[in-house]
């Protein structure tokens, strides 16, 4: 009889442990999981953004260039799509950080290009200066935004 109960009390203490072990398990898996799923929400909403900042930027440009023409209201909005681009880019996808430079450094190159052709619009060179600052613009423009969807989870 005490060799029955001792079983049935050892059976229980087991059954017990067993369900512990199991629930701590699964509620661990199922955080893992969870943090997971939110870093990729994260992810994807920072690269959202920067795709959605370097599209703003080309619009600016279209309408610095085409729109207003003299006045700094879209260049300044320009660099401050720019500086939250490195913000995101530095913080969040240190990868990118070269092509960024590249990209940054076409974008002044064809601002500044654009201000001397305007300035001096009769000359050739600027307008050749500023025809291949706009070509290299584009292409680092094309460069970074398929690096932006490349790396979308």
């Amino acid at each position: 009889m005490l060799d029955q109960n001792i079983t049935t009390l050892i059976t229980s203490v087991l059954s017990v442990i067993g369900t512990l072990i199991a629930v701590t398990v699964g509620a661990s898996l199922s955080n893992r999981y969870t943090l997971q799923s939110e870093k990729t929400k994260m992810h994807n909403a920072h690269i959202e953004e920067l795709s959605t900042l370097i599209k703003y930027i080309v619009r600016d440009l279209a309408n610095k260039f085409f729109i207003e023409d003299k006045g700094l209201k879209s260049e300044e909005i320009i660099l401050e799509h720019l500086m939250r681009i490195r913000v995101i880019v530095s913080l969040y996808v240190p990868s990118l950080e070269k092509l960024l430079s590249q990209y940054s450094n076409s974008l002044f190159r064809l601002l500044e290009a654009r201000d001397d052709y305007v300035l001096s619009k009769t000359d050739k060179d600027a307008k050749e200066r500023f025809d291949h600052a706009d070509n290299n613009f584009k292409n680092l423009h094309s460069d970074f935004n398929t690096a932006i969807k490349k790396l979308v989870k």
